[in-house]
């Protein structure tokens, strides 16, 4: 645990394998990888792949993870989370303390690794332009509330673009991303846990592009000067841990680009949820102006309330990449300085 004033390690009792076994039980979609699970040796058929995790299995996500420091964060209001290997899989929202869940407690965001401290941060409070993209797919799987979300959270700024349809392409993102404070995209994701690099967005082809923004190209774009990038698609925040934690993922690829902070998926999600879920985060922080991690909590908190939306399948995906690192400005690690 890491603040202002101190650091403190507390070793949990869970090793590398067991720490997986929790993450895969806590896994409300299909996030967790065939590859992963064969790592372990675990065989699930398609039906227990679906299941929402028991309560018992989050409260022994709180007692492994969350008891071991209550003391030290009972009083705090903002929550960043650094995870480690399987628990970049976590939905640590939804773990429940046996009253209600974290969410209802904190403010809860997330940041890669301390590595990428020196890529987030310094760049808030702007937030004047938007530009959206959505329902990029040709007719075969269309996003029913995807052009209405995109439209619907445009009308919050002053400089708004959006492209729908045949013209959310990847040329023309490619060329006009750099110029926004605020890039929101409504459309379907690939995730590959195989070749990672080639996951990516769907977008429309042409003028030499394939249509895949793939992690590999989103290196390439200069996104420092924007505040917020919303990877409104499944299983945008997936991605595959490589050795030393760095996890090779498109949410860690638009952090390298140069934005700050960042909202993505950790499994495949609904599409009038994730609507509803954006309407009620934009609202809270371009209308009320409230920070982003507050937003994103009473969002959450929002979308459960709504009758057949209760399950944190549908609002517990949703992660948000704080660029809170300032919090922490000045904190010595051991000699290091963040």
């Amino acid at each position: 645990m890491i603040s202002k004033d101190r650091v403190r390690v507390k070793e949990i009792g869970k090793g590398k394998e067991e720490l997986t076994q929790l993450a895969m039980n806590l896994d409300y979609g299909v996030g967790i990888s065939r590859s992963l699970r064969n790592k372990i040796n675990v065989a699930f058929s398609v039906e227990e792949e679906k299941r929402e995790p028991s309560r018992g299995v989050m409260s022994e996500a709180y007692r492994e993870l969350i008891a071991p420091i209550e003391g030290d964060i009972r009083d705090a209001r903002d929550l960043i989370i650094v995870p480690y290997g399987a628990l970049h899989r976590v939905p640590f929202a939804a773990i429940r303390d046996g009253k209600g869940y974290l969410s209802d407690r904190w403010n809860i965001s997330f940041i890669p690794s301390l590595s990428t401290f020196m890529y987030i941060g310094g760049q808030g409070g702007k937030s004047r332009s938007v530009l959206g993209m959505a329902n990029s797919v040709p007719d075969t799987d269309p996003l029913e509330f995807a052009e209405p979300e995109v439209r619907d959270i445009s009308r919050y700024f002053r400089k708004r673009k959006v492209y729908v349809g045949k013209y959310a392409r990847e040329k023309i993102f490619k060329g006009e991303a750099p110029g926004y404070d605020v890039i929101h995209l409504a459309v379907h994701g690939l995730f590959s846990d195989l070749q990672p690099l080639d996951s990516g967005l769907v977008l429309r082809g042409g003028g030499g592009e394939d249509g895949i923004l793939r992690i590999s190209e989103v290196f390439g774009i200069d996104l420092t000067g924007a505040e917020l990038v919303v990877l409104s698609a499944c299983e945008s925040g997936l991605g595959v841990v490589r050795p030393g934690d760095e996890m090779v993922a498109l949410s860690r690829a638009f952090l390298y680009a140069g934005t700050p902070s960042l909202i993505a998926s950790l499994w495949k999600v609904d599409d009038r949820a994730t609507k509803l879920f954006m309407d009620a985060f934009y609202e809270n922080w371009k209308g009320k102006g409230m920070s982003k991690a507050e937003a994103l909590s009473i969002a959450q908190r929002k979308l459960r309330s709504t009758p057949g939306y209760e399950s944190p399948a549908y609002w517990a995906c949703l992660l948000y990449t704080s660029d809170a690192a300032d919090e922490l400005d000045g904190v010595d690690l051991g000699g290091r300085r963040i």
